[in-house]
């Protein structure tokens, strides 16, 4: 029925379908011949296109009620761009050859997955599923990639919020990304739902992802339930497990409930978190260690979210709180050659999947000027051996921290014979001026296409990036473990 539907727009355009990109409580979204162009149907709740004509007019309303929110222009949003003609839905536009998180991150695991790297052959004799499991999360961009792309989904949350809006029903199956490198975008779908904060709205959500208070109908959504629902979103991603199915829940919850669903006890909140600071009773060893995938900014984060929040729904950090902690992990984050996955290089000599050592780094500390403090605002770390191919250094390094463009490249880094290739990206950025020490008397000159020797990298290198809110940029080399 789906895969080769006409429809038609309220402009005339016809579309044709070609498959499901995702379905949810509220409706179908489809791929269309046209590879930019999907389709949203609106849906019953048995999931079937609406036909009632009463329910198709409300639905259609409230289309255009969205149409004139003050939506950032820029913001990746697929909003509405024409309504359904003959049907309950509308026509939305969406990069080529995008996946869901949910496509992407939560594929279900073989018992039996074939050949498995070497460096999983320990976890395999004990667990075939978790190093299947480990191999998945190697391959889409363990952990250094989900910080990034996480960053890049709060930034969109947080501007939504700064907007005034409420998103509403968020969950993995609306949060679609291009791939799972550096350079990948983020866009949010379906977004039916969005309205003003304190706005009465149709209260959808998606099991798993509701807030405790949404969850058991004591309150709407909220700027306070899209933060729960981002960090459940962000934890799964980054842990492989949900916040609140311990083994509390699965050794059938607390007896003393209401509820006899021990799941249903977690998502309204009833049970503590897995990580719970004041109490253990929900623990588990599934998943990965927050030591291994968050930093003690983001652990803080998500104490905040699911520890004080779970019962007290303003303790729960802001949106904006978000993208400045999960780009900052990602940068102190190193990719290992050997196995695939990635680890916060300050911290260890090695590789704790693999037992790698650590490569030799350069390390780019940002400094706020002229109050230069000795920690800085802002680190960066690159792998040496891996400057074969160009490296691109974003704003955020250069420049205060912000919502939209933080992770434009400004600088890219590129060994050739001698030393490093700098250059600087095209209209993007500060001024920048580069001093050397023990050359031209460490005086600053301009930077923009410039040779890097080695032993001046060794000698110590500093970057002046101009600007009302400069910052002085040192780099060092840190020697492999």
């Amino acid at each position: 029925m789906l895969g080769d539907m006409r429809l038609v727009d309220e402009f005339e355009n016809v579309y044709y379908s070609a498959g499901v990109i995702g379905q949810g409580g509220q409706g179908i979204v489809l791929r269309t011949r046209d590879s930019d162009i999907a389709v949203k149907l609106v849906t019953d709740r048995a999931g079937q296109p609406l036909s009632d004509p009463v329910a198709r007019v409300a639905a259609l309303e409230r289309l255009r009620r969205l149409r004139v929110l003050p939506l950032p222009a820029d913001l990746p949003l697929a909003r509405p761009v024409a309504a359904l003609r003959d049907r309950a839905g509308y026509v939305m536009r969406l990069l080529d050859a995008m996946h869901s998180f949910k496509d992407v991150f939560e594929r279900p695991c073989s018992e039996e997955p074939g050949e498995l790297p070497s460096w999983l052959a320990e976890v395999a004799r004990h667990d075939v599923r978790a190093a299947a499991q480990l191999a998945d999360y190697a391959s889409t961009g363990s952990t250094k990639g989900r910080l990034l792309l996480l960053a890049k989904c709060a930034a969109v949350l947080a501007r939504l919020h700064a907007a005034g809006l409420v998103y509403g029903d968020l969950s993995t199956s609306n949060v679609f990304v291009t791939g799972v490198g550096a350079d990948a975008q983020v866009w949010l779908i379906d977004a039916d739902n969005v309205h003003y904060e304190g706005q009465v709205g149709d209260d959808f959500f998606t099991e798993g992802f509701a807030a405790p208070e949404l969850a058991r109908g004591d309150s709407g959504v909220s700027f306070r339930t899209d933060c729960h629902a981002f960090g459940v979103i962000a934890f799964s991603v980054l842990c492989l497990n949900h916040p609140f199915v311990g083994e509390l829940v699965r050794a059938g919850g607390d007896w003393s409930r209401d509820e006899a669903d021990p799941q249903q006890q977690a998502m309204h909140g009833h049970l503590p978190w897995i990580h719970d600071a004041g109490d253990n009773s929900n623990r588990t060893d599934e998943g990965l260690p927050l030591e291994l995938t968050c930093t003690s900014r983001l652990a803080d984060l998500f104490e905040e979210t699911f520890g004080s929040g779970r019962t007290t729904p303003w303790r729960r950090p802001a949106m904006l709180h978000w993208p400045e902690a999960l780009a900052a992990a990602a940068d102190c984050s190193l990719h290992c050659n050997s196995c695939g996955m990635s680890y916060f290089a300050l911290d260890r000599a090695q590789c704790p999947y693999c037992s790698a050592a650590r490569p030799r780094l350069l390390r780019i500390d940002s400094h706020r000027w002229p109050e230069v403090l000795p920690a800085p605002c802002w680190v960066f770390l690159m792998a040496l051996d891996s400057l074969d191919a160009a490296a691109q250094l974003p704003g955020r390094v250069f420049m205060p921290f912000s919502l939209a463009g933080n992770d434009e490249p400004v600088l890219s880094v590129q060994a050739e014979e001698g030393g490093y290739r700098l250059r600087r990206g095209r209209d993007s950025g500060p001024p920048l001026q580069i001093a050397r020490a023990g050359v031209r008397e460490g005086q600053f000159e301009g930077l923009e296409n410039f040779h890097l020797s080695a032993a001046e990298l060794a000698m110590g290198v500093t970057i002046f990036a101009a600007g009302a809110q400069a910052r002085l940029i040192r780099l060092a080399l840190m020697e492999a473990a």
